[in-house]
C-alpha cells in the first residue's frame, strides 16, 4: 500500500505514506513509512496521515504489528513514531546503515481488562 499525501483543497504534492514488507535482519516485517515534502517539515502532517494509516492497518487490516526503521540522526521522524506510541523495540542494520527499528503492537492499543480475567467473576460472587 502507497499513497501520495495531497493538500485539501489545491490537491498539492505534500509527500507520500506506505506499508510495506520489509526484510530487517531476516525476518519479515511490515513498515510504516513516511516522506513529507521539506517546505512542509513540522506541520504535522507525516503524524496525521500516518494515524490514520497506522489505525487502517490494525483495524481493516487486522494486522497485529507494525515498524518504523528510523535513522538514529533523523530526530523529525524519531518524533512522528513517538508521537504514534511507537517505542524503540531494538536496532538494526537495514541497507548497510544502523537504524532503530520503532514497534506498534496492536494489543498495546487494546484497552486491557484492568482487574484480570477473573475480576468480573469475584464480583458477581459477592
Amino acid at each position: 500500500m502507497s499513497e501520495s499525501v495531497l493538500e485539501t483543497g489545491r490537491r498539492a504534492f505534500l509527500g507520500d505514506l506506505r506499508l510495506t514488507i520489509q526484510l530487517v535482519e531476516g525476518i519479515a516485517e511490515v513498515e510504516i513509512a513516511w516522506h513529507v515534502a521539506r517546505t512542509r517539515w513540522r506541520e504535522g502532517i507525516a503524524t496525521e496521515a500516518a494515524t490514520a494509516v497506522r489505525d487502517h492497518a490494525f483495524g481493516d487490516l487486522g494486522l497485529r504489528r507494525l515498524i518504523a526503521l528510523v535513522r538514529p540522526d533523523n530526530d523529525a521522524s524519531q518524533g512522528v513514531a513517538r508521537k504514534l506510541g511507537m517505542e524503540v523495540e531494538r536496532t538494526a542494520v537495514f541497507h548497510d546503515l544502523p537504524h532503530l527499528v520503532f514497534l506498534d503492537a496492536a494489543e498495546r492499543l487494546e484497552p486491557e481488562e484492568p482487574f484480570g480475567d477473573d475480576a468480573a467473576g469475584d464480583l458477581e460472587r459477592r
